[in-house]
């Protein structure tokens, strides 16, 4: 397992440590079916530039088949999903809407000096992988202990 590619990955784009762990606890949250109650069935990845969102969605669906979009769909999702979007201006200004969101607000971006062409291609190796998933599952116990808090 290779949890120090993702680890490293995750603190390139999201610097803030308890945005990190945030993070963790809603994709344990989505990935194993939580969604009960009143809680996100959506993530929001929100930033603009390259800072990484996509990049994040797209080796979360790969690694927990997340799925993942870039337009609003219009329609609730069934299941928890991620939204990638530079700005909220699609998203519906409806409080049933708004209040199954998580917004995770991606701030750093990369100029074309230090931006990773390779690292989706890195974050799908098998052993990566294997991390993301083992990632998502400490992150559902802790939601279980904490909640989102």
């Amino acid at each position: 397992m290779d949890m120090d590619t993702w680890e490293n990955f995750l603190a390139d784009v999201l610097p803030d440590t308890a945005l990190r762990g945030f993070v963790q606890r809603l994709i344990g949250y989505g990935h194993l079916d939580n969604l009960a109650g009143d809680g996100p069935l959506m993530a929001v990845f929100l930033g603009t530039g390259p800072n990484g969102k996509s990049t994040m969605a797209r080796a979360l669906h790969t690694a927990l088949g997340i799925p993942t979009i870039e337009e609003f769909p219009g329609l609730v999702p069934r299941r928890f999903t991620i939204l990638t979007t530079n700005t909220m201006s699609r998203v519906p200004n409806d409080m049933g809407w708004l209040r199954r969101l998580a917004v995770v607000p991606f701030t750093e971006e990369f100029p074309p000096s230090h931006r990773d062409t390779g690292m989706l291609d890195r974050l799908r190796e098998p052993a990566v992988q294997d991390a993301i998933r083992s990632w998502a599952y400490i992150g559902h116990l802790a939601f279980g202990q904490r909640g989102f808090n």
